[in-house]
């Protein structure tokens, strides 16, 4: 260890970073989960999912009675969990919505797996759509329909709901078109629209991208558009730099972005009279920037988009046929790439938390790595003679944590992969007790191999948590 922390240090701070695995290359993907509408859409309570492989080759999954889940609702709100090999599902347990649960599905048997609650759904959630996991790896949810909206979170640690109010005025379908943990300033970004109601275009009225403090009680309007017909529709996500992308509900449009810092919506290109239905960022492809849609026109699919080049590259990944392809009436409503968690934070005690490194991937088993953490932002990033971003200013704390010298406060953020292709750090602030909560602690990585370009293997997504110690 003692050659590996100079080591580490020369390669984040004077090599060039250049190149990277084959795995970061365009359209690369370690499978695909496709959620299907609601299974109110359908009379016998029916529900799909289409698991997708490396290789592009799907398989269809239905639920129905008399199943384990005799009535699965809402799979298009599904999030990769800390671990990085499950799938977090909300899911409906009876016809009229009475009782609901968050189950895993394991994408290797495949199947559900374990339940990670289960309850009556009366005063949790009464009009949650899009889930994300917020800094200590729970669950969380927007509820709309209450008043006021509020973030609906499911504690693992205590097991218990907690509430989080958002303050000022939403728009009537606020977080319907994304809900996603900011990984570079903490809190949350979420995107909605204003109107009287569903269709195509969902709704009329503007179009706006929120970002929430952790704890709701500070939101703030990003991006408005104030066109007549709702631009984002049912999906949306951040990806790496801080770009957001929606899926569409206006015509001649695949998808929607909001440039960091922009403050304003922007089309995507047209492509085959196609409008993505949902996004979510890939992680593994176009240096952090790259993105997959599902679309139900014709047969139905995902395809691929790298906007880092110009025009964008759209790579067409999977059409499904009539038997790996649910029809009407469910419409494919989320598409998660799996194994995407590679940097992530998850509450262990009141003032711990493990950091899961999980690149998840065998070819980098028993390779060195190291994680920084700073306090004074993430950004303005160093771009990388490949394209990627390193979302981290560099301070006093980066410097020392990456020779491992904020020991025992940060500790295992220098070492080698398990055979697995993973790892685990700890943050433990117990000591400090509250005097650091509200602070924004960032984190990035690499994954060092010197055979690769510049030493470096793989660049960790970037993650931020809020400090929030608890008695």
């Amino acid at each position: 260890m003692g050659s590996l922390k100079p080591w580490a240090l020369t390669v984040l701070l004077v090599a060039g970073l250049a190149g990277g695995l084959a795995a970061q290359a365009g359209g690369v993907h370690h499978g695909v989960l496709v959620g299907f509408s609601p299974s109110v859409l359908s009379p016998n309570g029916t529900n799909h999912l289409v698991q997708i492989d490396a290789y592009n080759r799907g398989v269809a999954y239905t639920t129905s009675p008399p199943g384990t889940w005799p009535f699965w609702g809402s799979p298009h709100g599904m999030v990769m969990d800390v671990d990085n090999r499950n799938v977090i599902l909300p899911v409906l347990v009876d016809s009229r919505g009475l009782f609901s649960a968050l189950v895993h599905w394991n994408p290797a048997l495949p199947g559900v797996g374990d339940t990670l609650w289960f309850g009556p759904t009366a005063g949790l959630f009464a009009g949650a759509t899009e889930w994300t996991l917020n800094a200590d790896g729970n669950p969380v949810t927007l509820d709309r329909l209450s008043n006021p909206p509020r973030l609906a979170e499911y504690d693992r640690l205590s097991k218990i709901w907690r509430f989080k109010p958002l303050s000022g005025s939403l728009a009537s379908f606020a977080g319907m078109s994304g809900l996603h943990w900011d990984a570079l300033n903490g809190g949350y970004l979420f995107a909605g629209w204003s109107g009287g109601g569903m269709g195509n275009p969902p709704a009329l009225g503007p179009t706006v991208l929120y970002r929430a403090s952790h704890d709701g009680t500070s939101v703030t309007v990003l991006a408005r558009d104030t066109s007549s017909a709702a631009l984002a529709g049912f999906g949306g996500h951040m990806l790496d730099n801080g770009d957001w992308v929606s899926s569409s509900a206006a015509a001649g449009a695949l998808y929607y972005t909001v440039k960091r810092a922009s403050g304003k919506w922007s089309a995507g290109p047209a492509y085959q009279g196609r409008a993505f239905l949902d996004v979510t960022a890939e992680v593994h492809a176009a240096q952090g920037r790259g993105f997959f849609g599902v679309y139900s026109q014709g047969s139905g699919g995902v395809a691929y988009v790298d906007p880092t080049t110009a025009p964008a590259t759209i790579i067409s990944m999977y059409s499904g046929g009539a038997s790996t392809w649910p029809g009407a009436p469910s419409q494919p409503l989320e598409v998660l790439p799996l194994h995407q968690r590679t940097l992530c934070t998850r509450r262990t005690l009141g003032g711990c938390w493990d950091l899961n490194i999980r690149p998840c991937s065998v070819q980098l088993a028993d390779k060195p790595f190291v994680v920084a953490a700073g306090v004074t932002g993430s950004g303005p990033p160093t771009l990388l003679p490949d394209g990627r971003e390193i979302f981290l200013h560099l301070d006093l704390i980066s410097y020392v944590s990456m020779v491992g010298g904020l020991a025992p406060f940060f500790r295992g953020n220098l070492g080698r992969l398990d055979r697995n292709g993973e790892a685990t750090a700890v943050l433990d602030l117990t000591a400090l007790g509250t005097a650091a909560n509200g602070i924004v602690v960032h984190f990035c990585g690499v994954v060092l191999d010197p055979n690769a370009p510049s030493g470096v293997a793989l660049v960790l997504e970037p993650h931020a948590m809020v400090i929030e110690v608890r008695p």
